[in-house]
Order: C-alpha cells, then sequence, then structure tokens
C-alpha cells in the first residue's frame, strides 16, 4: 500500500509538472502569437500615420489651391458690381479694373478720348489720368 501511494503522489507530482510544462508552453505559444499579431498591428498603424501624413498634406495642398483659385475668381471681378468679369482695359496705365456694364454706367465711352474734366478720369487703382478706355480680351 505504501508502495501505491508512492506511485500516486509521485504520478499526481508528474502529472501536475506536465500539467505545468503544458500551461507554459501554451503561454509561451500565445505569446508568440501575440507578439507577432502586435508586430503586425504596428506595422499596419505605421503605415496607415504615413498614409494620413500624406493625405493631411494633399489636403493641405488642395485647401492651398482652393483659395488660390477663389482668390483668383475675385480678381478677375468688376470692382463696381462684383459680378460680371473686368474687361475694360484704361489707356495708358493699362490696369483692367471694371466690366463694360458698369464702365458704361459711370459714363466712360470705349474708344474715345476721355475728358480730363470728367469726374472718373483718373485710373481707380494708380490715379493716372486715363485718356482712352477699350474693350479687352482678357485670357
Amino acid at each position: 500500500m505504501k508502495e501505491w501511494r508512492a506511485r500516486k503522489n509521485s504520478s499526481s507530482i508528474s502529472l501536475a509538472k506536465c500539467k505545468a510544462r503544458s500551461t507554459g508552453f501554451w503561454q509561451e505559444g500565445w505569446m508568440q502569437e501575440y507578439e507577432k499579431k502586435l508586430k503586425r498591428l504596428s506595422l499596419i498603424n505605421q503605415e496607415l500615420q504615413i498614409q494620413l501624413r500624406s493625405l493631411k498634406d494633399k489636403n493641405s495642398k488642395l485647401a492651398n489651391t482652393t483659395k488660390r483659385l477663389k482668390n483668383g475668381k475675385e480678381n478677375e471681378m468688376c470692382l463696381i458690381c462684383s459680378h460680371e468679369v473686368r474687361n475694360i482695359i484704361f489707356i495708358p496705365c493699362g490696369h483692367i479694373l471694371y466690366c463694360n456694364m458698369c464702365t458704361e454706367n459711370i459714363g466712360l465711352p470705349l474708344s474715345h478720348k476721355i475728358r480730363p474734366t470728367h469726374p472718373l478720369s483718373k485710373c481707380g487703382r494708380c490715379q493716372e489720368t486715363i485718356k482712352k478706355v477699350y474693350f479687352a480680351y482678357p485670357d
């Protein structure tokens, strides 16, 4: 009986050691899998961070381009009415500030000499005396 108990205790100890070892192997395998997944996720995160920086850069460039285009469009609009494209050129300074409708409305005759006594005979930008007003063909 003592022998049997000794064998039983020895078997129990061996079984406990096997369980501990198998648990250790399982945990070690699990940790390796965990580390592999963590490394893969870290690489994916790095790639996403690069893509995010790239998209932010592209978004910033797009916003700047949109702003530039909007400002350019605004710079093409008549200074009087703000909704028609500028298409009248003042000679000799060459400034293009007004559309043909507003130019007619303020009494600046196209293709004729402008009297120096005309109330609007000075360019609104440079204050040079306007000698003639022509229709311009902007690009």
